[in-house]
C-alpha cells in the first residue's frame, strides 16, 4: 500500500500535470486554460459544463495511470504517455453510459 496525495497547485505559469513522489498535482494554470478554451453554449451536443468536467477528470485519471504503472512496476510495451491515457478512457469507461458519453466527449473537446 501506498499513500498518493491530489493536490492543486500553482505551476509558475505552466499548463501542466504530473505525477512524482507519490503526489498527482494538477496546475491552477491547465484549469484556467480549460476555461478559456470552453466553449460559451452548447455545442454539438457537448455543454460548457461537460467541456470542463471531461478534461478535469481525464487529466486526474491520466495521472492516476501514471501512478498505477510507476508504483506497481507494470511493464509497457509502449509509451508511457498512451498507456496513461489508455489507463483514463478504461477508468472513464466504468462509469454509468451518459457520464462516461459525456466525459469522453468533453475530455476530446480540449
Amino acid at each position: 500500500p501506498n499513500a498518493v496525495k491530489l493536490e492543486t497547485a500553482g505551476c509558475d505559469g505552466r499548463v501542466n500535470a504530473q505525477f512524482w513522489r507519490n503526489v498527482i498535482t494538477v496546475c491552477y494554470e491547465y484549469f484556467d486554460w480549460i476555461h478559456q478554451n470552453t466553449p460559451k453554449m452548447t455545442t454539438a451536443g457537448l455543454t460548457p459544463h461537460d467541456a470542463m468536467i471531461g478534461p478535469t477528470v481525464d487529466v486526474f485519471l491520466h495521472e492516476v495511470g501514471h501512478c498505477l504503472l510507476q508504483l506497481l512496476d507494470i511493464p509497457l510495451l509502449g509509451n508511457e504517455e498512451d498507456a496513461a491515457d489508455f489507463i483514463a478512457t478504461f477508468l472513464i469507461l466504468q462509469f454509468s453510459e451518459a457520464d462516461a458519453r459525456r466525459l469522453v466527449m468533453g475530455a476530446s473537446f480540449i
